[in-house]
């Protein structure tokens, strides 16, 4: 079932309040190697941006002016469109892997998918890379990754979340593999700021 779009702002509070509550009941759970990122988008991440007022399932059939696009296809260079196979994909992490060269500055991945690409009247304003609980979203790869999609497709913001934690970047940058927390611009948790 998809998740309605919060009425109002009370209406979004309360669908926020009742995700927290749900993942704190069965953190062990949540936490560990068996809950998947899949099921994570779909029991708190799509209902947590619906709360927030995002059509997520687009449920008014706005077709290419959605709201939400789930897991599309970004340019490979800046202005270069191109849809990666398998093999293509499996290359790209293995380059993000051998980016820890001394050179300091990394080329973004070729060719990704962030899992969401929020838009206004069809334009992209920012991404989403959601990842299971049991992910270090603070670590290298995770925040070289979403910063390559924000800077590649040239937006402004891209955000990390596992539910728990939420990352937003400044990917006005290049990314650096060795310096992720660059353009790092805040840290919410269920548990507060850090």
């Amino acid at each position: 079932m998809s998740p309605e779009v919060a009425a109002d702002f009370e209406a979004g509070r309360r669908a926020v309040a009742a995700l927290v509550e749900s993942f704190e009941t069965d953190l062990n759970y949540y936490k560990s190697r068996d809950f998947d990122e899949t099921t994570n988008r779909q029991r708190f991440l799509d209902p947590f941006f619906a709360a927030l007022g995002w059509d997520v399932a687009d449920q008014a059939r706005s077709g290419p002016y959605a709201d939400v696009i789930l897991e599309q296809s970004l340019p490979s260079e800046r202005g270069v469109r191109n849809h990666p196979t398998l093999e293509q994909e499996e290359a790209d992490d293995e380059r993000a892997d051998l980016v820890r060269a001394p050179s300091s500055t990394a080329e973004a991945v070729s060719v990704r998918r962030p899992d969401y690409t929020f838009r206004i009247e069809g334009a992209p304003q920012f991404f989403v890379e959601a990842k299971r609980p049991s992910v270090n979203i603070a670590s290298a790869r995770p925040i070289f990754q979403v910063k390559s999609y924000g800077w590649s497709a040239r937006t402004a913001l891209a955000m990390l979340t596992d539910f728990e934690d939420l990352l937003v970047f400044d990917c006005r940058h290049r990314p650096n593999f060795e310096e992720p927390n660059t353009g790092r611009r805040g840290l919410g948790s269920r548990r507060g700021p850090r």
